[in-house]
């Protein structure tokens, strides 16, 4: 299909439409195109080819949108104002190649329909197809943004505070502390002067000797403690109460948590 010349577009026959919009007049053929249109729907029409000498007009024509003067100084940031950017629009609105539409202060512009063909079924089911293909990509491209936003904030995000730090670092220092005594001493205790057999059987007979008089006296406080609870009719916890009595349990012993103390072996300096 043949496209017209970019350069100079169709001038529109009738007069120019008039600047005051009214909501009960009918759209003018060069309204701004539906979304339909721009999404290459039925009555889809072809866009204009660049013009090559003015990128105001390019942008306008590619937009195929309504816009305003501030969104084009946005577009050519740096190299046009706002003020230049309107009086630009307004120009290329005098000469038809785009639309001006006034409401009150505010100007729209958009690009112009006249002299654009409609699309055939074929573009129209191409340009369908590549945009569900953009869509579909768009929507991984966002799940994958979204992912590795989530990761990066995960990141950043400390697990552990400052104060968290230093106190598990106090913690550390003093088990590091406690390991170190206890290494030390076993140490020493390595290095001590052996016993010999005599002196081991020596400990072990003082040991034995204690423990089995510790025991007997013991049974035999608690055979008085308990004629005496049983002449005064009470319990022997009562009379242990009431009399103030100390007991072993006071002081955390258990007596059969001393066991027999064996004879330990001797080695010799030879076997060290």
């Amino acid at each position: 299909k043949k496209e017209p010349a970019a350069a100079k577009p169709k001038v529109p026959s009738q007069a120019a439409p008039s600047t005051a919009v009214s909501s009960s007049a009918p759209a003018p053929s060069t309204a701004a195109p539906s979304n339909a249109a721009k999404a290459g729907g039925k009555g889809a029409l072809v866009p204009l080819a660049p013009s090559g000498s003015d990128a105001v007009l390019d942008y306008v024509r590619q937009h195929n949108a309504p816009l305003n003067a501030q969104m084009v100084a946005d577009k050519f940031r740096g190299t046009l104002s706002k003020g230049q950017a309107e009086k630009h629009l307004l120009e290329l609105a005098k000469t038809s190649q785009i639309i001006l539409k006034e409401n009150g202060k505010s100007k729209i512009f958009y690009a112009s329909q006249e002299g654009l063909q409609e699309m055939s079924a074929a573009e129209t089911h191409e340009l369908n197809t590549q945009l569900s293909q953009e869509s579909l990509a768009k929507g991984q491209l966002s799940e994958e943004f979204n992912s590795l936003r989530a990761a990066i904030s995960a990141g950043r995000k400390p697990k552990k505070t400052l104060q968290d730090w230093r106190s598990e670092e106090a913690q550390l220092r003093e088990e590091v502390a406690k390991l170190k005594a206890e290494a030390d001493s076993q140490q020493q205790a390595a290095s001590a002067e052996p016993l010999s057999e005599s002196q081991s059987k020596k400990i072990a007979d003082e040991y034995t000797k204690l423990l089995k008089e510790y025991k007997k006296r013991r049974r035999v406080c608690l055979d008085l403690l308990d004629k005496l609870s049983e002449g005064m009719q009470m319990s022997p916890k009562q009379l242990i109460r009431d009399w103030a009595l100390e007991t072993d349990e006071d002081y955390d012993v258990n007596p059969s948590q001393f066991p027999p103390l064996p004879v330990p072996r001797v080695i010799s300096r030879a076997t060290r």
